[in-house]
């Protein structure tokens, strides 16, 4: 069954893409999923030109992986697809494209014990109380309140990995890294940071096309805003971005503080300022680090919905620290993580 979601699922999100808007596919979307698409459009959109894909077909589908990350189950499917992959300029006129076939990793995530909806269940329906949803950008269900894409009730696109970076050791490894602070924290699920690394990496980008540092704002921690302008904001962005991969490097806890160091890697051509020319594409990797006060405690349900509010559900404004709805904080490390660090080196 989770196969066969997982193919109705990559249909969705290729229709969804091609369709200019995420919206409503994000119930099937971590925050990290949804933020990175979502981006993807306005960089291409900023460029003047929009990608369609259209004839999607799936020629092969397979369960490579499946195991346990914290209170979670976690699958990996591997999807051959083919299609017909075309960019236009904004006149409409066809730059480049044509068929093309590809091979990614999709990883899933759900809440150990949750059960299985049943096949013919449709998609826009809610997998907790089976009510018809029309979804908007909270993901919450407007008859039992339950959190769409939270993972309590059903799979979740959790992460996407390219088929060179992908691997089986890396699967059963998943995790691993958290150590001691998930000995202190059970809940703690690896997918959590690799999904919010993603989230906020795209958020970056997006600062970087919009030559602000506003769209982290409300995430961030003391100074990281201050270290982004002087790191060049505003005087260079990035084309043609893709991620082969997100994981965990390292997790302290120091003098009160935990962190945890993930790394995300990546191609894109560097423009600098309003420059038309760019160089070559080139492997980059740029690491984030994330904070909290020690003793804090993971809400399982919000481990997903890294970019809404943890107490209310509501999604959170990007440059607005706390939550329109409830009032709640976005960067306080004594209720959750908060962005600390980022850096990005290019690949010698």
């Amino acid at each position: 069954e989770v196969v066969r979601r997982g193919v109705s699922t990559f249909k969705l999100v290729q229709e969804a893409w091609s369709k200019g808007d995420m919206t409503p596919v994000c119930h099937l979307l971590s925050d990290g999923v949804y933020e990175r698409f979502q981006t993807l459009l306005a960089m291409n959109k900023a460029d003047g030109k929009f990608n369609r894909v259209s004839g999607v077909s799936v020629s092969d589908q397979e369960l490579a992986h499946e195991g346990r990350d914290g209170g979670w189950d976690r699958v990996d499917l591997r999807l051959t697809a083919g299609c017909v992959d075309e960019y236009f300029d904004a006149a409409g006129r066809k730059v480049k494209g044509g068929q093309t076939w590809f091979t990614e990793y999709w990883g899933f995530l759900r809440r150990a014990g949750a059960k299985e909806r049943t096949p013919d269940a449709p998609d826009l329906s809610c997998p907790n109380c089976g009510q018809a949803v029309s979804v908007n950008r909270t993901a919450v269900c407007p008859h039992c309140k339950s959190w769409l894409n939270s993972g309590e009730h059903d799979w979740v696109l959790a992460e996407i990995t390219q088929q060179d970076e992908w691997s089986i050791w890396e699967a059963q490894a998943h995790g691993e890294a958290l150590g001691a602070l998930r000995r202190g924290d059970p809940e703690l699920c690896a997918q959590e940071f690799e999904a919010r690394a993603s989230a906020l990496f795209w958020r970056w980008q997006a600062c970087l096309v919009e030559r602000s540092p506003a769209r982290l704002a409300g995430v961030s921690g003391p100074g990281l805003l201050e270290a982004l302008k002087a790191s060049g904001v505003g005087s260079r962005r990035y084309a043609d971005v893709g991620v082969g991969g997100v994981s965990i490097r390292s997790a302290t806890e120091n003098d009160g503080l935990q962190s945890v160091r993930v790394s995300v890697k990546w191609r894109g051509r560097r423009i600098a300022g309003s420059a038309v020319g760019y160089e070559e594409s080139r492997l980059r990797h740029t690491h984030l680090t994330f904070s909290r006060k020690a003793g804090v405690r993971t809400q399982a349900r919000a481990s997903l919905r890294s970019l809404h509010c943890a107490g209310c559900g509501a999604a959170q404004e990007p440059a607005q620290p706390l939550c329109a709805q409830c009032g709640g904080a976005f960067n306080d490390p004594a209720q959750g993580w908060v962005l600390t660090g980022l850096e990005t080196r290019d690949e010698a």
